[in-house]
């Protein structure tokens, strides 16, 4: 047995080559390698375990290799002459040993050397074929693509995957050669992906007849790696508080490679703008934006080469010594609300430097001044011949009712950037849950997206510019978001580099989260609340409650719900306010570890507030385990054992999770109306609807002929476009099958739609008391005629829909459409994934998308 071993030891088998000595495994298969790479070979788990399966097989024929057979020369292939329409290669030398034909060769001749060994041998052979052992190959194969996925498996970045070329390399980095390209963009991108069966079939057609040199799918893959080494764009994984393992991109790499993006950076806005109640129709003009947090708003400005940071002291020309307070543009120009600085005398040689404290972007005692005033830095301002600095020890106090509240000087972000450029660069996040399936059914995907706030509506919509962070099909939203709010409360305090194209320079570069957007229980779920379907407390923006189900049938709760008073005037319901959700969640958590688990039910009914990540350990803390891990997050990680949107820096949960009209208008209050109405309609009238939708023109409307019989009995199966449809169509298509109020009712839903979707608003205030005025023509049309919809809590929420425009501006600014229709891309992402560990695969294609 041991003489039958040392006849057949795993081996290479040399080649000589016009590119020197190259090497086959013997037990691998055909692929050629240098030294180096046979080396890093011969350590593989896969080779080592494929050794150790050919040794044990009992169906494998061992023999011995002879010493000619160790060195082989390449056969050389006779000439093809090519009668398709490709063009043929130049160059007539013999063909490389690891060419089609060449390996093909070499299969047959070991196939006819086995077929001998078989014949010589059958005799020993047993007549059943153990079909285990068939298995276990087959399995063998099947395992042949997880061995990709081994770091111990891959090559040294700096090793040649195939035979060197003549190619000049450096004409195409990051790539090693230009097939290597060619191969990155065959595999595909976004919508337009390639199975490994498809592209491996693509390659043989390629390389075979048009003498191409396509490298293997696993060399793509080593490339794509090397790429997001390149570009720091690796997966970040990390256990949830629960441990479920969670996948994320990092959103400072996006950020990035947004701001390097010719095409993108020079449109992005780094200043809020007040519009002045005019023309509004970018988050930029955003009130949100504009009434920042100091410690997150725009922190600097640039005047003659010089930069000037918010909160500290600045000279004019006119030698004026003032604070800035807020920079923004005013018609494109850009200014600061200034404060007017006292030096007060302390003693006789200390001074104090004093501004009011908490002051608001419309507070009347700052003054309007254009940045390019601006005349001296803070470090460069003299008085009496000393330095600012000096006599005011750089400190800055906030006086508000004798309280003062110091401000370190200079702004700490002056440090931070080191001299470079401070750019500002808000997100507007969004999560959503979508099936991981082409049909779109199961295989239920939370998922987490973004796009820059800073962007014009016209390049945020378009999904080049909307950029994936994380999914999971098995953790919770709350679970994925930890690993996000992380590194986004990072980026807001510490700020990251990066190179701005507009300027081509380096910049530093600071963001935050603008808003939140998601469907209604996305919403509850991020801000603490019920689902509003059932719930008492049905709102996450206002303190609308009742104390029991049947409560939510008298008048009483009809007049909360549409804010309105017993005599009709209209009288707002008390808003929710975050740092009070924040205190109660806290206090929530307190009672049901200390207290009963009935008075933490009861309190939290009370309070209208709902911890997912709490609520999950207060219901296992009875498990000895659980109860461990409880005792040791209160003793060190605290925040951990809540939402993590709770410690979001600059969210507010209740102001900056706007009334989103996808959800609550189109599949909230128009798709309740299309669903009774069309249900109401006999089969004949249903015949003539379909023919009055046949015979409606839709060229002027910029949508495609409409399919009468699909929209007709599909009726409750139908997403939001398709119940823009009925809205624009409905004094064409319904309103001959209505009564005097059905029409009213349509009629004042038809007005209302018209301003829920302007893009474009020239008057605030305006619109605000036409838009207020319509919502409730709405609501009175349609409770004379039935009071039914008031347990549809998107009608309540939809009276909201006039904040959140004045706060953030046009409802389509804040619309999901776009991330809705991005998740097709993840869909198709799904479907390529080997399903072992979903997340992290499509959070690996989506960082080959953004390096692409």
């Amino acid at each position: 047995m041991d003489d039958e071993a040392d006849m057949n030891p795993p081996g290479f088998i040399q080649h000589e080559t016009e590119n020197g000595i190259l090497y086959r495994c013997d037990v691998c298969g055909p692929k050629l390698m240098q030294e180096k790479q046979k080396v890093r070979h011969k350590q593989s788990d896969a080779h080592k375990k494929r050794v150790n399966d050919r040794d044990n097989f009992p169906l494998h024929h061992k023999r011995a290799v002879t010493p000619d057979e160790r060195r082989v020369e390449a056969p050389i292939e006779d000439p093809v002459i090519n009668s398709l329409d490709f063009e043929p290669e130049q160059d007539t030398s013999p063909l490389l040993p690891n060419s089609p034909t060449t390996i093909s060769m070499l299969l047959i001749q070991q196939l006819q050397q086995d077929k001998a060994n078989e014949e010589s041998s059958s005799e020993d052979q047993s007549s059943q074929i153990n079909w285990k052992d068939w298995l276990e190959v087959e399995l063998e194969r099947i395992r042949g693509d997880l061995d990709l996925d081994n770091p111990r498996d891959e090559f040294d970045e700096n090793e040649e995957d195939d035979i060197p070329g003549q190619e000049d390399q450096h004409e195409w980095t990051p790539f090693k050669s230009k097939m290597e390209f060619v191969g990155s963009i065959l595999v595909g991108y976004t919508q337009n992906l390639l199975s490994r069966t498809l592209f491996d079939l693509i390659c043989v057609i390629l390389n075979g007849l048009c003498q191409l040199k396509i490298p293997t799918w696993s060399t793509i893959r080593r490339s794509q790696k090397r790429i997001r080494a390149h570009f720091q764009m690796e997966v970040i994984m990390k256990d949830s508080v629960w441990g479920m393992p969670c996948a994320a991109l990092s959103s400072r790499c996006a950020l990035q490679q947004d701001l390097a993006n010719p095409l993108v950076a020079p449109f992005i806005d780094f200043y809020p703008e007040d519009p002045q109640g005019c023309n509004q129709y970018k988050l930029s003009q955003s009130k949100k934006w504009l009434e920042m947090p100091s410690s997150l708003q725009t922190q600097m400005c640039v005047n003659n080469k010089k930069h000037f940071y918010i909160f500290e002291p600045v000279k004019t020309y006119s030698n004026q010594i003032l604070v800035p307070i807020f920079l923004y543009l005013i018609n494109g120009e850009l200014h600061a609300k200034c404060a007017l600085p006292t030096l007060k005398r302390i003693s006789h040689s200390k001074f104090q430097l004093e501004i009011e404290g908490d002051l608001t972007f419309d507070d009347p005692s700052l003054f309007l001044v254009h940045t390019k005033e601006f005349n001296k830095e803070y470090s460069e301002i003299k008085i009496d011949r000393d330095l600012l600095s000096t006599v005011c020890s750089n400190e800055l106090y906030g006086m508000n009712n004798n309280i003062s509240v110091k401000i370190d000087l200079p702004n700490p972000w002056r440090t931070k950037a080191g001299g470079k450029i401070l750019r500002h660069v808000p997100i507007s996040l969004y999560a959503d849950d979508t099936s991981g399936n082409i049909l779109k059914c199961w295989n239920k995907h939370l998922s987490f997206y973004f796009t820059l706030s800073g962007l014009p509506p016209n390049l945020s919509n378009q999904e080049f510019n909307c950029h994936f962070l994380a999914t999971s099909n098995r953790a919770g939203v709350l679970e994925l978001a930890e690993i996000i709010v992380d590194e986004l409360n990072d980026l807001a305090t510490n700020g990251f580099e990066a190179y701005d194209a507009a300027i081509s320079e380096p910049v530093f570069v600071m963001t935050s989260v603008l808003f939140f957007l998601g469907d209604s229980p996305m919403h509850s779920e991020i801000t603490n609340t019920p689902y509003p379907g059932s719930a008492l407390n049905p709102c996450c923006i206002c303190t609308l409650s009742a104390p029991s189900l049947a409560a939510k049938h008298r008048k009483d709760f009809m007049y909360k719900f549409l804010h309105l008073d017993r005599h009709g005037n209209v009288t707002r319901n008390r808003p929710r306010v975050w740092l009070e959700t924040i205190k109660q969640t806290h206090k929530l958590f307190k009672v049901a570890t200390e207290d009963t688990i009935v008075a933490f039910d009861t309190l939290s009914k009370e309070y209208g507030v709902k911890d997912r990540i709490n609520e999950k350990f207060i219901e296992q803390q009875g498990i000895a385990k659980v109860k461990a891990k409880i005792n040791d997050l209160k003793a060190n990680k605290f925040l951990r054992l809540f939402n993590p949107f709770l410690r979001l820096i600059g969210f507010d949960g209740c102001l900056d999770t706007p009334v989103e009209i996808l959800h609550v208008f189109l599949l909230g209050v128009v798709k309740y109306l299309v669903h009774d109405f069309v249900g109401k309609l006999s089969e004949k009238q249903k015949d003539e609807l379909e023919g009055r939708i046949e015979s409606f023109n839709t060229s002027s409307l910029n949508m495609p002929k409409l399919q009468p019989k699909y929209l007709v009995l599909h009726v409750k199966s139908l997403i939001g476009k398709e119940f823009k449809i009925f809205l624009q169509a409905a004094p064409f298509i319904l309103f001959p099958f209505m009564d005097e109020d059905q029409r009213e009712i349509w009629i004042s839903l038809c007005t209302l739609s018209s301003y829920a979707f302007q893009t474009h608003i020239n008057n605030m205030e305006d619109f605000q008391l036409n838009l207020r005025k319509h919502t409730a023509n709405f609501f009175y049309r349609i409770i004379r005629v039935t009071a039914q919809w008031l347990n549809k809590p998107k009608f309540h929420i939809l009276l909201h829909l006039a904040d959140s425009i004045r706060r953030f501006g046009p409802a389509t600014l804040f619309s999901t459409e776009k991330f809705e229709s991005y998740n097709g891309v993840l869909r198709t992402a799904s479907t390529h994934s080997n399903r072992i560990c979903p997340g992290r695969d499509i959070a690996i294609k989506f960082a080959n998308f953004h390096a692409l």
